[in-house]
């Protein structure tokens, strides 16, 4: 794993170093990971947690392939993966990424009412990163 995340993985970090942690999905509102909005170091940062089955090595190992693809697909209007790291027992992984102060594209939307212009701006953004993820 080490060698499949080299320049990913935080090694000996842990969630207790996170300040200011507040849920912001979870599985018990229904989502698939858990995830928070957090302070590590001064940055503002979400975190995404994903349960690796009680450290299940099939569950890690999709884990890290799937967190590889992410940092891959680095382009200005995808998600940045700055790091991932996993609880001691390894039952848990994390997923640290900075946090976008207007949130996710609908809340933009709904907090800012954007014109035409600046919508059509964003349009044109997700329009490239999915071409971008899409690319051979």
């Amino acid at each position: 794993d080490v060698v499949v995340l080299s320049g990913l993985l935080m090694e000996g970090r842990s969630m207790a170093e996170y300040e200011e942690v507040h849920e912001v999905a979870s599985l018990k509102s229904g989502a698939r990971n858990t995830v928070v909005r957090a302070l590590h170091r001064g940055e503002r940062c979400v975190v995404k947690q994903f349960d690796l089955g009680g450290g299940n090595a099939s569950r890690r190992r999709h884990f890290v392939r799937e967190a590889k693809r992410l940092a891959l697909l680095a382009h200005p209007h995808v998600v940045e993966v700055r790091g991932v790291f996993f609880s001691e027992d390894k039952s848990t992984a994390f997923v640290h990424m900075p946090l976008y102060e207007h949130g996710h594209l609908l809340e933009w939307v709904r907090a800012y009412r954007p014109g035409d212009a600046a919508r059509q701006r964003a349009l044109r953004g997700v329009l490239l990163a999915l071409a971008h993820v899409h690319a051979p």
